[in-house]
């Protein structure tokens, strides 16, 4: 495991479209050091420092006093590996603006980079000094003293930096770091999984938690399926699976989370592995509804029809109010021609919840089928109240209700 650096987010999409921008909103007005700093800081978001660093110099040659710009341009020096360069930028800055809080910590940063440890957190020091609520110094000097095995130390830097910015994800991270070396593993944990909590898509704070988990044992006091299911919601699926198979590698006995990454496996059409997660779930919890429906559900997408109605059967059975199960039920014996049989699911669908559309159509269909045309339209007619503007409800009402008048008039003449 390694401790963060400090690194700047990309504000914009794109580089050029906001230089446009800025050239448009800047028109006609006197150029300022500062135009150009920010012109330089959105290529320096963008990775290109070299761009970065011509802007950067316009705004030093309209004030050579601008500390701002001197050190925007060690930034992009230190990012090109030009570190003694970045150095003398910064002592520029600091020369002018001694209390440029930005200009102290970016010189530790690169001192740190060249293992001029002392000389980094005296910088540090001299930034929290200035400003005592900069969290970004306080998390940095901490990273110095993770790297010189100083972890007591650097477990104070971090929470200061966490009671001024609660959501800190890099000091979390870091700090869980600095406790897995005091061997304080599961505190270790929780700080890589607050770390998480706060953003399930940082990288370094998961791959630490998946190394730390591969030695710990014991009971952990915090829920793995709970960031997998929120990466899940928000299409991540594949990295959500990461969640679940941390949690089953501690107790592979738990249903709920072989449910979960089935359905993980399922929204990514990996439908096979997603019947053996479902399998498993059934395996440990056999009246798990939920687990019955969803294995039909991949069962139906690999065509494995009949096997897919006996799990939603299954299903329905354990819950009786399963009514995605009713419903899928219904749809697939439709499907096979078994209209009588479909109507009685939809009729269990329509009484667990009477204003959805989805079953009202079904239901309409099955009883067209039927040649009950007349029970048809009183069903697609409900649909209508419901949404009147259901093109498929009314394009079957008036087919259902010709087929009512056909057969009125042949019994008629009979």
């Amino acid at each position: 495991m390694k401790a963060l650096k400090e690194e700047p987010e990309k504000r914009f999409s794109s580089a050029k479209d906001m230089l446009k921008l800025l050239e448009g909103l800047k028109k006609g007005k006197k150029d300022l050091p500062l135009d150009w700093i920010d012109k330089g800081d959105i290529l320096f978001d963008h990775g290109k420092y070299d761009e970065a660093l011509k802007y950067y110099d316009k705004a030093i040659a309209l004030d050579r006093k601008d500390g701002r710009a001197w050190t925007a341009k060690g930034l992009a020096l230190h990012n090109k590996s030009r570190y003694k360069e970045a150095l003398k930028c910064y002592d520029s800055a600091l020369k002018f603006e001694p209390h440029y809080v930005l200009g102290w910590r970016a010189k530790g940063l690169t001192l740190n980079k060249l293992g001029k440890y002392k000389e980094a957190i005296a910088c540090y020091d001299k930034a929290i000094e200035i400003d005592p609520d900069d969290s970004r110094a306080w998390n940095n000097k901490g990273v110095i003293l993770n790297s010189l095995k100083k972890y007591e130390k650097a477990i104070i830097c971090y929470d200061i930096a966490i009671n001024l910015i609660p959501d800190y994800i890099n000091a979390w991270n870091n700090k869980g770091i600095a406790l897995y070396h005091l061997g304080e593993i599961k505190e270790g944990l929780m700080c890589f999984y607050k770390a998480l909590e706060i953003n399930p898509f940082f990288d370094d704070a998961k791959r630490n938690l998946k190394s730390v988990l591969k030695v710990f044992r014991g009971n952990i006091p915090f829920d793995l399926t709970k960031p997998g299911y929120n990466l899940c919601e928000q299409g991540r699926y594949e990295e959500g699976i990461d969640f679940y198979d941390m949690d089953l590698s501690l107790d592979d006995k738990k249903s709920f989370t072989w449910y979960n990454k089935g359905l993980a496996l399922s929204s990514i059409k990996k439908h096979e592995e997603a019947l053996e997660c479902y399998n498993k779930s059934l395996e440990i919890n056999p009246l798990y509804d939920m687990a019955w429906y969803s294995k039909g559900k991949s069962l139906y997408s690999t065509d494995n029809y009949e096997e897919a109605i006996e799990c939603y059967k299954k299903a329905i059975k354990i819950n009786p109010k399963n009514k995605e199960a009713l419903l899928d039920l219904g749809f697939l014996l439709n499907r096979k021609g078994k209209y009588e049989e479909a109507a009685i699911f939809y009729d269990k669908a329509i009484e667990i919840d009477g204003e959805d559309i989805y079953s009202l159509n079904n239901m309409g269909f099955a009883l067209y089928n039927l040649g009950k045309y007349k029970e048809a339209v009183e069903y697609y007619d409900r649909v209508i109240a419901i949404d009147p503007c259901d093109i498929s409800a009314r394009h079957y009402r008036e087919l259902a209700l010709s087929m009512s008048n056909i057969k009125a008039s042949n019994d008629i003449l009979q």
